[in-house]
């Protein structure tokens, strides 16, 4: 589970001065935006207008990684 997910078609939001810390183990995501499967079959299912600024996000340096 993300510690951050949005809804398909989410939009219009602003995400400023956050912190995120990595999954447990390094596993998932830890921002998700929509679905992130084949149901978005439409361009207006997937999120958009999303500012993230001055957002740390922290990844987990032991495996498995994903850049």
């Amino acid at each position: 589970m993300s510690a951050l997910g949005t809804a398909t078609a989410a939009n219009h939001w602003q995400l400023m001065f956050l912190e995120f810390l990595a999954n447990k183990d390094g596993y998932g995501d830890i921002i998700s935006l929509g679905a992130g499967d084949a149901s978005q079959t439409q361009l207006s299912q997937v999120p958009y207008a999303f500012v993230i600024d001055r957002v740390y996000v922290h990844g987990d340096n032991s495996p498995p990684r994903r850049t």
